[in-house]
């Protein structure tokens, strides 16, 4: 019934929350229509129901349904975060990945935080350390030699963000493991 009028209507979302709306008080009358259309039995009863549930999905598409845009900032976001996750050995900055997707440097920073509740220079951050964790308890390589290959081009910073989320310095984490393989040894 919808599909000639708009592409894919199993993938509209629609707006929730705008009962002050006077349209939401339309499709409530209408629905209220489409009750009385089904319980009376008069000839004209099927085209009065036909007729409101037109105006009904009339109203949801054309006045509560989400932007599209919202959808496809969310496919950005994941090909972001997979972009993120599949180069954990390369350096990516900010500037890169607005380049590399299409966008203004500080509107991707501002959709990435307002859609993911955090920055995009700390989710990066935070994924390389989460490697670079792994890698202090497998791996007997220097911390900064191990910091390079994680793409963490800043030690500072990653020191900082480190300690934010681990709680302490990446070299008593690889001293306190260390210790561990030694003693199992």
């Amino acid at each position: 019934m919808v599909s000639p009028y708009f592409d894919h209507p199993e993938r509209v979302q629609f707006l929730n929350g705008q009962t002050q709306l006077p349209e939401y008080q339309t499709i409530i009358r209408l629905v209220t229509m489409l009750g009385q259309a089904s319980e009376n039995h008069l000839e004209s009863s099927s085209f009065d129901f036909g007729i409101a549930l037109l105006q009904i999905l009339r109203l949801m598409f054309t006045t509560f349904k989400a932007p599209l845009t919202n959808r496809h900032a969310n496919e950005q976001m994941k090909e972001i975060l997979i972009y993120v996750n599949d180069h954990p050995h390369e350096a990516i900055s900010v500037n890169q990945l607005a380049t590399h997707f299409g966008y203004n440097p500080s509107y991707l920073s501002r959709m990435f935080k307002e859609q993911m509740g955090l920055s995009l220079t700390n989710y990066v951050y935070e994924t390389k350390l989460s490697r670079l964790y792994d890698d202090l308890i497998h791996r007997d390589e220097s911390i900064t030699a191990l910091m390079e290959q994680n793409g963490l081009k800043n030690p500072r910073t990653a020191r900082k963000i480190f300690v934010d989320m681990y709680g302490c310095l990446p070299k008593e984490i690889q001293k306190r493991h260390r210790q561990q393989r030694g003693r199992s040894n």
